[in-house]
């Protein structure tokens, strides 16, 4: 994981290795860095299962040939004065050209740990009230359209379901593979 500062916050990130594809499965190099507002933030997250306070996510995805490009998908996220997760924006953009927005989630409810409980995405023009549940003991949070966030003990993220359409079961599923834990100290 790399550390970086810089005028817009704290960046981690983190890059996949030994990715071996199958078929034409792409992309080889793949790479996702978070952007925080502090380091507190960073250390903090884990704290509390599920209780985002990344400013931003970006991966990016790069074929094996430079004339494909890489492909960027961005999710940036916006907080109230309590540290409550306000939005989530998602969008995608190509090296090539082309820029797509995903969907925006409004949160409208939190629980006593900050943590948004009721929303609404609206994604091609299409509204949906949505329901979040926690299961602190899995540490894992369900979205009542489908999407899912799973951690490990130590608040790393080992597999998120993401819903890709508006129609029902457009998801797409990743799985993580942690494969090595850094210690970080608040300065």
């Amino acid at each position: 994981m790399r550390h970086v500062v810089s005028s817009t916050g704290t960046t981690w990130e983190c890059t996949a290795s030994g990715a071996t594809p199958t078929c034409s499965a792409f992309p080889l190099s793949l790479s996702t860095t978070w952007t925080y507002a502090s380091m507190e933030d960073f250390v903090r997250e884990a704290a509390v299962p599920n209780r985002l306070r990344a400013l931003r996510e970006e991966t990016v995805g790069c074929g094996t040939f430079a004339y494909l490009g890489c492909n960027h998908t961005i999710t940036e996220h916006t907080y109230d004065a309590q540290g409550r997760l306000l939005r989530r924006e998602r969008s995608a953009r190509h090296d090539l050209g082309g820029q797509q927005a995903f969907d925006l989630t409004t949160y409208s409810a939190w629980d006593d740990q900050g943590r948004p409980v009721r929303g609404e995405v609206l994604a091609d023009g299409v509204a949906e009230t949505i329901v979040l549940t926690y299961d602190d003991g899995a540490r894992v949070v369900e979205v009542s359209n489908g999407e899912l966030v799973e951690q490990d003990r130590h608040g790393n993220t080992i597999r998120k379901v993401t819903k890709t359409g508006v129609g029902p079961g457009e998801v797409s599923e990743v799985r993580y593979r942690i494969e090595s834990l850094q210690q970080v100290c608040e300065p």
